[in-house]
């Protein structure tokens, strides 16, 4: 039976390298501010702004929605969730009025982003490049 945080690991590593070249210096902080953003705002909070700034073609526009998206696949997976076409986390716990799957949600998030964060710092050097 394969680790839990195996996968994580392996899932994060494949994001960060997934990254565009042009949006990694962006996505770095992105990654690295998304669990004290959890812990601080709370998923629904973190997700509608995290939808908000991916809109545009910029650098950092595309580094929020990658962190966005990312964050929504494996929250949908570790819910056992249907996604929506648009992958959209934002309506998707909206709609969702269980407080048991709110904070399995959470805590998938929370755990996600420890290892989103790991990866980008070994990933993609303090400067970004």
């Amino acid at each position: 039976m394969a680790r839990r945080d195996a996968g994580l690991a392996t899932l994060t590593w494949t994001i960060v390298n997934g990254i565009d070249k042009d949006s990694r210096r962006e996505f770095r902080p992105r990654a690295l501010g998304l669990g004290p953003m959890l812990q601080s705002c709370g998923l629904a909070a973190t997700a509608a702004f995290l939808q908000a700034k991916a809109n545009g073609e910029k650098p950092v526009n595309r580094a929020y929605r990658a962190t966005e998206k990312a964050l929504a696949q494996h929250v949908f997976a570790s819910v056992g969730a249907q996604s929506p076409p648009a992958t959209d986390l934002v309506a998707w716990l909206g709609q969702n009025d269980d407080p048991v799957t709110y904070r399995r949600a959470t805590a998938a998030a929370r755990e996600f982003a420890a290892w989103l964060r790991r990866a980008a710092e070994a990933l993609i050097p303090g400067g970004g490049g």
